[in-house]
């Protein structure tokens, strides 16, 4: 039986350094060992500053391969080089991994509108929206009516591309996507994010604490997670349950803002709240992320709740056993019931909170959810190349 051919068309392909870059390499390596011959094509590599493009293999595989083309040439020879690639391998499939900021810095990815018109009709396209356009926003500030028009033309972009390319499948990592898209006639299969980070057992014994809690942030800290309700429910549930003492630990890549939120609360922390810690990691290693995830006991998310499914973050801290503090609720009811009040891994911001933390405990045994969102990819696939 010959292989399928599928093409993933993303922004970059730098590694460790891009949530989708990273997705779309494991995606990949699990399917080289299958049926599939696969190519990935990063169309605006700013990562690439010497060459042109470089074509390598993924790590490890033989059938895997990596275009970069780089940002620095025009858009018009990517399109070109993309279209020809596309056209000589005559794939089963070619799957847009979209992402508005990857393929322009203010998220007009209007070249990917050309790159579709301009590539054969007979090609079966399929979507992935990691994320959509900016929502709108009522403050009436400069600043927010220059995003709320950046946000119009993000969405009329994306529903331009989705209606030229007709996809034969359309995928979103969470409901509250799925509903924005169903208003437009978008019909589209939830497929959840997996984690990037492996579970790196811990080969030395680590003594800790019984009587502190860790609590681990992980990624870009929003100017939009108020932190200050959180810490006044955390240490009245601290008196409340014994504790002693409680380290929160950022990790990863909060961006600068998320920086400068951290050293203010750190700063006021040791005024309020004395029995409080804060640390700062910044970027690491994946090894030491997985420590960090192992030998916490809370992970704390600032994602809005509804929005969960698409959080690479908290899919670590899941797929590490941790239970994952949710302090951003929605106003979505119907969508919160279908991302948290199945899962008994969230701990909500409500009336509930203080009993909660001092009740839900790691899994001993955490599990990947990798091998079962796989499988539905490649179930949902089959069906839109057949």
């Amino acid at each position: 039986m010959s292989k399928l051919n599928i093409i993933f068309i993303l922004g970059t392909l730098e590694e460790h350094k891009c949530g989708v870059s990273d997705y779309v390499r494991r995606v990949c390596a699990y399917l080289g060992k299958k049926e599939y011959n696969c190519t990935c094509i990063a169309i605006n590599d700013k990562h690439i500053c010497t060459e042109k493009r470089i074509r390598t293999k993924l790590t490890g595989t033989e059938n895997i391969e990596l275009l970069r083309l780089s940002s620095k040439i025009t858009w018009w020879e990517r399109i070109q080089i993309t279209k020809k690639r596309i056209e000589a391998l005559n794939p089963n499939l070619v799957s847009i991994q979209f992402v508005p900021y990857a393929f322009n810095s203010k998220g007009l990815a209007l070249p990917l509108i050309a790159l579709i018109l301009f590539t054969s009709k007979k090609v079966k396209w399929h979507i992935m929206f990691h994320e959509l356009w900016v929502l709108q926003n009522n403050n009436d500030s400069i600043k927010n009516i220059i995003k709320r028009i950046i946000g119009e033309a993000q969405k009329t972009i994306i529903l331009a591309i989705t209606y030229i390319c007709r996809p034969n499948i359309v995928h979103v990592s969470n409901h509250s996507y799925q509903l924005r898209l169903a208003s437009y006639g978008i019909c589209s299969d939830i497929l959840p994010v997996f984690s990037n980070i492996p579970f790196i057992p811990i080969k030395e014994t680590i003594t800790k604490n019984s009587n502190s809690w860790k609590f681990v942030i992980f990624g870009r800290i929003t100017e939009f997670w108020n932190p200050y309700e959180l810490l006044a429910n955390v240490e009245k549930a601290r008196i409340k349950h014994g504790i002693d003492h409680c380290e929160f630990l950022s990790i990863g890549k909060t961006g600068e803002r998320g920086k400068r939120i951290w050293q203010d609360i750190n700063i006021l922390a040791k005024t309020l709240y004395p029995a409080f810690t804060f640390h700062y990691k910044g970027e690491i290693s994946q090894e030491e992320i997985s420590l960090h995830l192992q030998t916490s006991d809370f992970g704390l998310s600032t994602t809005p709740s509804a929005l969960l499914q698409k959080s690479g973050s908290v899919a670590a801290m899941l797929s590490h056993g941790l239970p994952v503090i949710v302090s951003r609720i929605s106003g979505q009811h119907d969508t919160l019931k279908k991302t948290l009040m199945e899962r008994e891994r969230f701990i909500l911001l409500n009336k509930d909170f203080q009993d909660k933390l001092g009740t839900v405990n790691k899994i001993d045994r955490p599990t990947d959810s990798f091998y079962e969102i796989i499988k539905k990819f490649e179930s949902d696939l089959s069906r839109a190349y057949n």
